[in-house]
């Protein structure tokens, strides 16, 4: 082995070794810190992605329970309706029967 094969190092001794060794470890770092900005950017697309997924979820979900309380708004006013208008024909069939009761008790006086 010839020490011109190893070029430039070994004329600078062992301060150039470390330096060598720290450029590498410098530029491993470096490389590093650059995937790590990429996988934390990364996240948050996906993180941003799915809380947009969630939130178009969840709104979607509401209009649907707004759709349905409206429709059973819309049914309870019917049945209301319904019960009002059973009651008034009661009130008068009982007026009638009423009436009736007073009108044959009246002969028997």
């Amino acid at each position: 082995m010839n020490l011109s094969d190893l070029g430039p190092l070994p004329t600078y001794g062992g301060a150039g070794i470390l330096l060598a060794i720290i450029a590498v470890l410098v530029r491993l770092w470096l490389t590093g810190e650059k995937r790590h900005a990429d996988e934390i950017t990364r996240v948050r697309e996906a993180h941003a992605a799915e809380f947009a997924r969630i939130n178009d979820a969840h709104d979607a979900e509401l209009a649907e329970l707004r759709r349905d309380i409206a429709e059973l708004r819309g049914q309870v006013d019917e049945l209301n309706k319904r019960i009002d208008e059973e009651r008034e024909l009661r009130r008068r069939a009982q007026d009638d029967a009423a009436a009736a009761l007073r009108r044959l008790g009246g002969r028997d006086a």
